[in-house]
């Protein structure tokens, strides 16, 4: 099976009609297909009908929308000329699903353009690709029940997701098991995505409610500052910070912020993560402290103050969670 994207807008495929002398017809052997997480097959017949009195010239195609939205061609477009009527059927074509085709609801879209005038006639049907029969909801779980692959992108279903989505995880830092959940630019607007598969993907952050799945179900935060300096920070303490306690949106300059006293940003008793004033950084002098341990170098801003707790000089934060 050939898979390419296509810009067609998905809601205009599916808001086709039969018109008078066209009938499109696709349907599923199975009423309700599901194809187990390895991939499978989908078996289906599909008909065109030309019930008009006259020939009619046909283009007709078929495209696949995927889980997340985005609609895929199958195949090229084929001409099919239709006496009148004329029936075109073909049964039992296959849709091939392979095992790194994402999790959820896919719907298979059959469509004929009629030559003459213009339109365009679909028919469709869905199908679901299982996840796995042990839902993981992060890439911790996924490593911890040795089915790392290595770094790269994974299929999770936190417990209050509605649907599987597709994250990144970073299964060789720090032990592995990280599910990146943002990628902050120290000046560029942060825009959120429903899923996040590429550490190089700037200025991304998860949805709100995707960051919802972790905010308070995981243990530790990996922040790593232009790939040069790393830190594991408590993900308690920083659910629980006195000044600003862990934003429940990664689009916040500010995502978390402590002091030993008052909440001024004067004197050095503070604690702070995020992106502010064209920088990202991390700050741990507070009583509170945010980092259980870091790396060894890229700290304290200049090569001779290596020991000091902060990092003010980088461009790009990548966060990850475990």
């Amino acid at each position: 099976m050939i898979i390419k994207k296509t810009v067609l807008a998905v809601s205009a495929l599916l808001s086709s009609i039969t018109y008078a002398n066209i009938v499109v017809e696709a349907s599923s052997d199975n009423p309700t297909p599901v194809v187990v997480e390895t991939g499978g097959k989908v078996n289906f017949d599909r008909t065109i009908k030309n019930t008009g009195s006259s020939p009619v010239e046909i283009r007709y195609y078929d495209n696949l929308i995927f889980p997340n939205g985005q609609l895929y061609s199958r195949s090229k477009p084929k001409n099919l000329t239709l006496e009148a009527n004329g029936v075109f059927e073909q049964t039992r074509p296959v849709i091939n699903v392979p095992d790194k085709f994402p999790a959820g609801d896919y719907q298979y879209v059959f469509s004929a353009y009629n030559k003459s005038t213009g339109e365009i006639t679909s028919a469709s049907f869905q199908f679901n690709k299982k996840f796995s029969d042990s839902d993981y909801s992060n890439c911790n779980e996924i490593l911890i029940n040795g089915l790392s692959r290595g770094n790269g992108v994974y299929t999770i279903k936190p417990q209050d997701a509605s649907q599987p989505y597709q994250v990144y995880c970073d299964m060789e830092s720090n032990g592995g098991g990280w599910t990146l959940v943002g990628v902050k630019h120290k000046t560029n607007t942060n825009v959120q995505v429903e899923e996040l598969i590429s550490e190089s993907s700037e200025a991304n952050v998860l949805s709100d409610e995707k960051w919802g799945h972790f905010k308070h179900s995981t243990q530790e935060l990996l922040v790593k500052i232009d790939d040069s300096a790393s830190a594991i920070l408590d993900m308690a303490v920083l659910n629980n910070a006195n000044c600003v306690p862990l934003a429940s949106s990664l689009s916040e300059n500010v995502l978390a912020w402590a002091e030993t006293e008052g909440c001024t940003g004067a004197g050095q008793d503070y604690s702070f993560l995020g992106s502010n004033l064209f920088v990202v950084s991390v700050y741990d002098y507070s009583n509170t402290r945010f980092i259980i341990e870091r790396s060894d170098r890229g700290w304290g801003g200049v090569s001779n103050n290596r020991n000091k707790p902060y990092n003010n000089t980088g461009t790009i934060m990548k966060i990850y969670v475990r």
